[in-house]
């Protein structure tokens, strides 16, 4: 099972599945504030849906575009699973490369981590 992290609505949580590994994609919305972090939304998303994590066997998350803060921890979390589960991690930017998902999974391989990448020079503190 393939999963998807979109951080880029500062709405919502974006988590998406592919049980077929085909490029049929689930979507799942979890909104903000109620889930602070996408950790917290894939927790429950896990849970309501009774799967385990060793179901999956690679994982796509969105970088370029979203808040600092949600990148950051989106990837992270991203990158935290595919090391813990020995499992591929890829970035994605845009909605058009969504139907290539799946076949880059395919061909990718574990111990290649995804870096953030923004839209903007991160602002921290003052203006």
């Amino acid at each position: 099972m393939y999963l998807l992290i979109d951080s880029s609505n500062p709405e919502q949580y974006l988590i998406a599945v592919d049980s077929t590994e085909r490029g049929e994609w689930q979507e799942f919305p979890y909104p903000r504030p109620d889930y602070a972090s996408p950790l917290a939304a894939l927790a429950n998303f896990f849970l309501a849906n009774n799967l385990a994590l060793s179901a999956l066997s690679g994982i796509a998350v969105r970088v370029g575009v979203g808040s600092f803060t949600a990148l950051r921890t989106a990837v992270t979390v991203a990158n935290t699973l595919g090391f813990a589960w020995g499992i591929p991690v890829i970035a994605w930017e845009s909605a058009a490369e969504k139907p290539l998902l799946a076949p880059r999974l395919q061909q990718a391989r574990p111990g290649i981590y995804v870096s953030p990448a923004y839209s903007a020079p991160p602002r921290i503190g003052g203006s």
